[in-house]
């Protein structure tokens, strides 16, 4: 089953770099971001057999996961799944924001690749998980080139490990909505409140 991941972009520059960087994402239909517009797939993928993932870690005994060959060219082009699905367009109160969820994974190629379209301009993006403190971060790109990367998945052996309060601001960040719902016990460990009530 696939996650939801939430993203806020911050594009830092003139307000006329802002805005041709807003111009040159927005979609067919005047989405405000599309992962398409910065990085178009071409249409001879669509509805190939599947085809299997290379390099992938199965565990012994396990066959090959294959899976539709236009997905597996959004993971190597985009980083993700499925395109951008804009939830929030700042453009009065933050004209250099835009809040937009993406399947499985956040777009971080697809950012570098804008930043190399857009160098003048610093692309920043915070994401996290629809499940707090299992996949969030930040990364950022100037000119094409990462200044910043952190980034924690739950499921990566091999992942950074950021302490929880940072895990949960990143969460916070994503789903404001949400911060109510939590809370930290006697011990300091953040719990859901629906956890109260369940008991």
């Amino acid at each position: 089953m696939s996650n939801t991941i939430s993203n806020i972009l911050t594009i830092n520059g003139t307000k006329d770099q802002v805005a041709k960087v807003r111009e040159f994402i927005k979609g067919s239909k005047g989405e405000s971001i599309s992962l398409q517009s910065i990085f178009p797939m071409p249409k001879r993928f669509k509805g190939k057999k599947s085809v299997e993932l290379k390099n992938a870690p199965y565990p012994k005994g396990m066959k090959p996961i294959s899976i539709p060959d236009w997905m597996d060219w959004r993971w190597k082009y985009w980083g993700c799944s499925w395109d951008a699905e804009p939830i929030q367009d700042e453009a009065v109160d933050a004209p250099n924001r835009i809040i937009f969820n993406t399947v499985d994974a956040t777009p971080q190629i697809a950012m570098g690749i804008l930043s190399v379209l857009f160098p003048e301009v610093t692309i920043h993006v915070t994401f996290s998980d629809e499940y707090a403190d299992q996949y969030c971060g930040e990364y950022a790109f100037s000119g094409g080139k990462v200044i910043t990367n952190v980034c924690y998945n739950a499921f990566a052996p091999n992942s950074d490990d950021i302490p929880t309060d940072q895990k949960m601001e990143y969460y916070f960040l994503t789903h404001e909505y949400d911060r109510v719902n939590w809370k930290k016990d006697e011990d300091g460990e953040w719990v859901s409140v629906y956890d109260d009530d369940d008991e």
